[in-house]
């Protein structure tokens, strides 16, 4: 408004509804000693009021960055120990895993000597069982009992006929024939 007042050099009334322009130093030189001291101490007041404003503000933003840093401690350490059980739940998986893949290899073997005991497989012959069922690993083992038989020597002995005791007969005679003398 100055500016519209150097210019036209008049001064501006103000447009209705609105408040004067009042020049408050004029004014107050105007009143009286107790008016203007209670108008310095009611601006100290102001004042005082103001500082403490600012100085709880600035304890709220001290404040709230030590809860800000607080809660993102919290949150790196509640990540971290995340972290730590993911990564243990992952080793127990990996050890589960290995686990069960050994008792399935024992499975396995204890079936291939079961089967192999039950079609009178030698021992050493146990491990050349193929199947993954119990119904394979027989067909398996049939297959090898034929090709055993298959490529034995013809040539062989005959097995001695033994009596009822389990003694062979052969060894009775003999027996028999020493008891006489």
């Amino acid at each position: 408004m100055p500016d519209e007042q150097e210019r036209t050099g008049q001064e501006s009334q103000p447009e209705e509804g609105q408040p004067q322009a009042i020049d408050f130093a004029a004014w107050l030189a105007t009143q009286s000693e107790e008016t203007q001291a209670a108008y310095e101490k009611h601006v100290a007041g102001l004042k005082s009021a103001l500082q403490t404003e600012r100085e709880q503000r600035k304890e709220h933003e001290r404040t709230k960055r030590e809860t800000e840093r607080v809660r993102e401690e919290q949150e790196a350490q509640k990540l971290a120990e995340q972290q730590k059980w993911e990564e243990l739940a992952a080793r127990r998986e990996r050890e589960m895993a290995g686990l069960k893949a050994e008792i399935e290899q024992e499975r396995m073997t204890t079936l291939r000597l079961r089967v192999a005991q039950a079609k009178g497989l030698p021992s050493e012959l146990v491990g050349r069982l193929q199947g993954a069922t119990e119904e394979e690993l027989n067909a398996d083992a049939d297959a090898l009992l034929k090709l055993i038989k298959s490529n034995a020597p013809k040539d062989t002995i005959p097995a001695t006929p033994r009596s009822d005791d389990g003694i062979p007969r052969e060894d009775k005679r003999k027996q028999a024939w020493y008891a006489r003398l």
